[in-house]
């Protein structure tokens, strides 16, 4: 666990994929069209947030003095806006989710199978979360580490309840991590509205 702290506090910087998949109580699964690409530093994020192939938002949350400044541009609604949030990332940015789950490593209830993942051989654990969500406490965390790297390769959130359907689970997946990514300078300044774009929030204009 040690190393694998360790080897976290060398980051400055990575990218991820996250996914959401719902589960039915039957077990079958659906992986939702929407999915997110995060940039990630050690004091701002960007999301980039996708409808299958087509950009539908980027946010940003850019740090000022103790707070954090998210600006967002919908280019689906065609709107932008701001919104300060009291204090930090408020929940935990991605780098400190993968140190939270490491520092439970001695909860872990048992061992993952090994396996490849991106052509990385890996390991991994498995924590039970029941307070986290689920009808009846089943949620889990799920991390497998690069064995040479001891960086996280994979992170499943699984058992989280689904507003409105009580027979349906959330699993909230991470991938496609990478901890040397070439970020254009300008990533974490937020882009110009569009000539024509409305200062909106999304709701307003969804509500018409």
């Amino acid at each position: 666990g040690q190393e694998l702290l360790t080897a976290l506090d060398t980051i400055k910087a990575v990218t991820c994929r996250e996914q959401m998949v719902f589960v039915n109580a039957d077990g079958s699964e659906h992986t939702s069209s929407t999915w997110t690409r995060f940039s990630i530093s050690k004091d701002s994020y960007r999301r980039d947030i996708y409808d299958g192939d087509s950009l539908r938002e980027i946010q940003w949350y850019i740090p000022d003095g103790g707070d954090m400044i998210q600006t967002g541009i919908r280019f689906d609604l065609k709107c932008y806006g701001a919104v300060r949030h009291k204090g930090s990332f408020g929940e935990m940015d991605p780098i400190e989710r993968m140190r939270a789950c490491v520092g439970q490593m001695d909860k872990a209830q048992r061992l993952l199978e090994e396996r490849v993942i991106d052509g990385r051989t890996c390991v991994g654990f498995e924590i039970q979360t029941g307070a986290n969500g689920g009808p009846s406490g089943t949620g889990a965390s799920r991390v497998w580490f690069d064995v040479e790297t001891k960086l996280p390769m994979r992170i499943e959130r699984s058992g989280l309840p689904v507003t409105g359907d009580p027979n349906c689970t959330l699993t909230i997946v991470r991938d496609q991590f990478d901890y040397v990514p070439q970020l254009p300078a300008n990533t974490f300044i937020p882009d110009e509205p569009p000539a024509g774009f409305v200062n909106a929030h999304p709701d307003e204009l969804q509500q018409k």
